[in-house]
This record gives structure tokens, C-alpha cells and sequence, in this order.
């Protein structure tokens, strides 16, 4: 149980105590061993992932909760996703962004006073929550997805939660939800969590679109934080699966299965910053979710 107090913008909003109401992912996260220091910089959490799921549904369809993965293998791509840790700022040239209440989940550490609102890594992530008001905010980006197989990672947080289950976060591709969580899962990501999702059903070489959603009825405050976002694509070949940044690395599931278990990656792709509507120039200005 923690209580925290944030400052978006000027605007003062005490936090409810964090209260769990039950889990939906399979496998839960450290002790916190994934926060981030006051400096902003992660702890090393390489040996330390979360799967999306733990079904053995193998076809890689998404129920509300998101598919298991496998490690990636083979000879894999760089990231398709551009501007990972939204370090490019706001407004974004590769995001698209939508918040009702702050215009962008998109914001630097200057959106807080909050010592324990930052990113996982460098200076910008996406906020999405940080008020007890009707809330729906979105980043999402079109990629194109190639390869036999691919992988979305990211690092997810739950920062505070109204403790109600009515504040989801969830991921979708083309609209079909491949993962999804409530504030009820708070105990599973109360620091930052590499999660790791098979999405290689969608690698027929098409665009599709990448999207981070999150709703909040205006029942509680709860926050949720992103950052990190990968997708790699791999084909079969010599040598171990990469981001391609060279600054993830992809470790087997819990269950060490090799079919749909999910295997969680350690992102470390640039940080991002909380939803505030900051300009890349470091200013800041609506914050964000």
C-alpha cells in the first residue's frame, strides 16, 4: 500500500492507496527490482520478465488478457516501431496522440514532482491516467510487420490505482486487443515490467497499426506508464534474436516452454515521459493521461 502525490502541471492530486483486486497475467513481476532510480535510470532486469499470458493457446489470438510468446529466434529485425521510448517528444512526427483531458499521453519528467512518475529510461514515456476524471488517451503508430515471426515488447507500470478494475490499459493491433490489463493488476506491474507478446500472426508483410489505449470511467485515479515499445521481426537462420538497437535482450518464458508461453523481453530502448503535452524541446505544457 503506497500513497502518492502528483503534480501535473500545477495541479495537485493525491493518490489513493494502491489496492489489488486480482490478476489477470501470468506470471508477476519482481520486487521492484524494475524501478527506476531517482536519476531516472533502470535497474538491470534482464533475468526478469513477465508474459503476456500464460495459456497454451497456440494461435496466437488475443483474449482479454493477450497471447503467450515464445523467445524470439532466428536472425531478427531492428525495431519497426520508430521512436520506442518517445524520446522525439511532442508533438510526435511517428506517434499519433490523442488524450480528452491533456491533449497527449506524451511527457518528460517535468510533468510531475513525483519522484516515482518517471520513465524507465531517458527523459520522455507515456502518462495515461493522473486524474479522477473521464479519461480516454491513445498513442498509436502504423508499422509494417514482415518476417515469420514477430514480437511487440514493452515496459509497463501501474503507478497508482483507484482500485476498482474500471481503468483498462489495453494494446491492440489492427483493432484486435492482443493484450489488456485493469488497475485491479496492480501487484503484477507496481514498477516498470518487460512484457512480451507473439504477434507473429500479423507478420504478412502489411502495415498494420500499433495502438496503446487506456479508459478511465472518471470512477478513481489510476495511472498507467509506458515505455520502450519494440516489435522485431525474425526469420529462421543462424544466431540469436536482437531488438536490433542493441539495447534489449530477449529471455526465455518462466515456464521455459517453447511453444505459446509467454517470454518476456527486457526492453531498453529510448525512455519516454509521461503523458504531459511537453514539447521535445524539454518545455512543458498539457500533461498527459
Amino acid at each position: 500500500m503506497r500513497t502518492t502525490k502528483l503534480v501535473r502541471f500545477g495541479l495537485p492530486l493525491l493518490m489513493s492507496p494502491l489496492l489489488a483486486a486480482g490478476c489477470l497475467i501470468g506470471s508477476s513481476s519482481d520486487d521492484g527490482d524494475d524501478d527506476a532510480d531517482d536519476t531516472g535510470q533502470p535497474a538491470d532486469t534482464s533475468s526478469d520478465t513477465t508474459p503476456a499470458d500464460s495459456s497454451d493457446d497456440d494461435s496466437g489470438s488475443a483474449d482479454s488478457v493477450g497471447t503467450s510468446t515464445s523467445t524470439p529466434t532466428g536472425e531478427c529485425s531492428e525495431s519497426r516501431i520508430v521512436d520506442g521510448g518517445f524520446e522525439a517528444g511532442t508533438p510526435s512526427s511517428v506517434w499519433t496522440e490523442a488524450s480528452e483531458q491533456f491533449g497527449t499521453p506524451i511527457c518528460d519528467i517535468g510533468c510531475t514532482e513525483d519522484e516515482g512518475a518517471v520513465p524507465y529510461e531517458g527523459t520522455w514515456f507515456a502518462w495515461f491516467g493522473g486524474l479522477a476524471e473521464p479519461e480516454v488517451a491513445s498513442v498509436e503508430q502504423t508499422v509494417t510487420i514482415d518476417g515469420e515471426t514477430a514480437y511487440l515488447s514493452f515496459r509497463f507500470e501501474i503507478n497508482a490505482a483507484a482500485g476498482t478494475a474500471d481503468d483498462t490499459f489495453d494494446v491492440t493491433i489492427d483493432g484486435e486487443s492482443v493484450f489488456m490489463v485493469t488497475d485491479s493488476d496492480v501487484d503484477r506491474f507496481d514498477a516498470y515490467t518487460p512484457v512480451s507478446i507473439d504477434v507473429s500472426e500479423y507478420a504478412d508483410g502489411g502495415d498494420h497499426v500499433v495502438r496503446f489505449e487506456a479508459t478511465f470511467p472518471g470512477t478513481g485515479l489510476s495511472n498507467f506508464f509506458l515505455d520502450t515499445v519494440e516489435l522485431i521481426t525474425c526469420v529462421e537462420g543462424v544466431g540469436s534474436s536482437s531488438s536490433g538497437t542493441g539495447s534489449s535482450e530477449s529471455t526465455a518464458s518462466d515456464s521455459g516452454s517453447s511453444g505459446s508461453s509467454g517470454a518476456d523481453t527486457s526492453s531498453s530502448s529510448d525512455g519516454s515521459s509521461d503523458s504531459g503535452s511537453s514539447s521535445s524541446d524539454g518545455s512543458s505544457s498539457s500533461s498527459g493521461t
